[in-house]
């Protein structure tokens, strides 16, 4: 085991690699792996040093780019030798695998990771994965099970995490019970969702594998659990992320004040009631307020205090209403979730306000308090969701646009098309489907690089976004093809003249990093009903006419496909 380092010239510090941004990234990659470490220092074309890790080069290698992106890279932290590790690394730096230019009177000299100093701070880790798994808090379940299962079993056993195994119990994914609870208040149906539609991606690890190598897995996968594999594939135990990596924050002997006791007697009771209202004032930073039976409060935590920041102070005994009424929940609202708790259920009212112009959204859970055989009062607890509403917004958008162009994908298309079918059905109207292939797209891809061919797709996707009516969808269809939904556009004529507009729109020449790109497209339509009254034949006459006008550079209007 190495000795412990104090300063930063104690750490096993590596000689500058000499390496710049414009370096081949197989020779970068060769480098790092000579090193034995994630990420290293390159010099920028400023003459300073970012990092850049192990993630980009696999990126970066995989991609076939020439050079490493410096968008990608990290910021390093300069440091004199005579500095004091303990002074700069925490864990959040060694969850980043932050590296540290270590200088000598302002001129640097050498580099060493956030790992190599945990390393040298905490000792060597040793030992096997087996001797630091947690056997105590898992239960397994097949991916067919529901969430309600899940949720019973956990609170049955009093554990906290659901492995989620496949037939052959082989483990795919986890759950903890604060999914569960994450779901439950997002509305989901946890007695019909199954835990493989749910349950997170699960890394592996052997019950043998050293404790050195779980370390590294960790900090390059930057996952906070991984499935311990023993024999037969059987999971004996899981291994966390806090176990295998030590918080550098808590060391023995060092930055502790001198001559510290106990707290005991009226400080120990002070340090109960602030860890109560730590505890209920923090996680989700609800607010809290507890009422008698007639709504005048007797309990309210400083986030609740936080949320009436513009008007009276909140005090004991005040009416509920003041809090209501700065929620923007009409008193007929709460009445009706006050009743409708007598059968013990839980009320939710969804509500928002507005703070420093920005609109916030809430969500106020309502439950009654019981006092043997007399009701005793309510508990309001209203939490701010606005981050959970941006995020299902998010993941929306990941869902239904395609991350290169910003243009509905496919899957949207698709459902936009089946929306337009049902209501021009119902209406006796028509509209028009159109197809666009990028003529001389594999060319400009294979000569100038997948980069400059992803920008060319972003921009033609603009191109075609900015010239389209307000009603229309274009959306990315995979590949270098685009496909538009035109209502109340109700013939050929008009049809043709849009395809031939856009073509001229798309064979625009584009500018790019330099370099005039030039691609053409063809273009098939198709209307409804003339053509078909079925989406996916629609599609297919769309696409069988594209491919006519890429053969003969004519728009027709008149094959029929089988």
């Amino acid at each position: 085991m190495m000795a412990r380092a104090s300063t930063f010239a104690d750490s096993p510090v590596r000689s500058l690699p000499g390496l710049t941004l414009d370096d081949n990234p197989e020779k970068i990659a060769s480098v790092l792996r000579s090193c034995g470490t994630f990420s290293l220092p390159l010099q920028n074309a400023e003459g300073g040093l970012v990092a850049v890790g192990v993630g980009e080069l696999i990126d970066c290698l995989q991609a076939g780019r020439r050079a490493v992106l410096p968008d990608n890279c990290a910021p390093v932290v300069r440091v004199e030798a005579s500095w004091r590790i303990g002074d700069h690394v925490s864990l959040e730096a060694l969850r980043a695998n932050q590296v540290y230019v270590v200088e000598e009177q302002g001129v640097p000299f050498g580099f060493v990771t956030a790992y190599e100093l945990m390393l040298s701070v905490t000792g060597e880790v040793t030992g096997k994965v087996g001797e630091k798994m947690d056997t105590s808090r898992h239960v397994l379940l097949g991916l067919w099970e529901t969430v309600y299962h899940a949720h019973k079993c956990l609170f049955e056993t009093q554990k906290r995490v659901v492995l989620v195994t496949a037939q052959n119990s082989h483990p795919v994914g986890l759950f903890t019970d604060r999914d569960i609870t994450a779901l439950i208040d997002k509305g989901c149906d946890i007695w019909g969702t199954q835990l493989g539609d749910v349950a997170f991606p699960l890394d592996l690890i052997g019950v043998d594998d050293s404790m050195e190598n779980a370390c590294a897995r960790f900090l390059a996968t930057g996952v906070q659990c991984m499935a311990v594999v023993g024999e037969e594939g059987k999971i004996p135990g899981l291994l966390w992320r806090q176990d295998a990596l030590p918080d550098l924050s808590i060391r023995s002997g060092i930055d502790e004040p001198c001559g510290t006791q106990p707290a005991t007697g009226g400080d120990t009771r002070m340090q109960q009631a602030e860890y109560l209202e730590s505890l209920l004032s923090s996680s989700f930073k609800n607010a809290i307020i507890g009422t008698d039976e007639f709504l005048s409060v007797m309990y309210f935590n400083s986030v609740a205090q936080s949320l009436l920041s513009d008007q009276k102070p909140l005090c004991l005994g005040s009416p509920i209403w003041s809090v209501t009424d700065a929620c923007n929940i009409s008193r007929d609202e709460l009445k009706n979730a006050l009743s409708g708790t007598r059968d013990g259920a839980e009320r939710v009212i969804a509500s928002w306000r507005v703070e420093a112009g920005v609109k916030r959204y809430l969500q106020c859970r309502v439950n009654r308090v019981s006092n043997v055989t007399r009701l005793a009062g309510y508990v309001l607890t209203i939490q701010d969701v606005t981050s959970q509403r941006n995020a299902e917004a998010a993941i929306l958008r990941l869902a239904y646009y395609d991350r290169l162009t910003q243009l509905p994908n496919r899957q949207l298309f698709e459902e936009r098309l089946e929306q337009e079918v049902r209501r021009c059905k119902r209406a006796g109207l028509k509209f028009a489907l159109m197809m666009i292939d990028l003529d001389g797209f594999k060319k400009v891809n294979d000569s100038l690089g997948h980069l400059l061919g992803d920008e060319l797709l972003r921009q033609v996707g603009g191109r075609l976004e900015a010239n389209v009516r307000e009603s229309d969808t274009v959306a990315r269809f995979g590949g270098d093809e685009f496909i538009f939904l035109l209502p109340a556009v109700d013939g050929y004529e008009a049809a043709l003249k849009i395809a031939a507009k856009i073509q001229q729109i798309v064979s625009a020449p584009y500018h790019i990093e330099g370099e005039e790109v030039v691609v053409f497209g063809s273009v098939g339509v198709a209307i409804y009903p003339d053509d078909a009254v079925d989406g996916n034949e629609l599609l297919k006459i769309a696409d069988a006419r594209m491919f006519t006008n890429k053969r003969t550079g004519e728009l027709v209007t008149s094959i029929v496909v089988e």
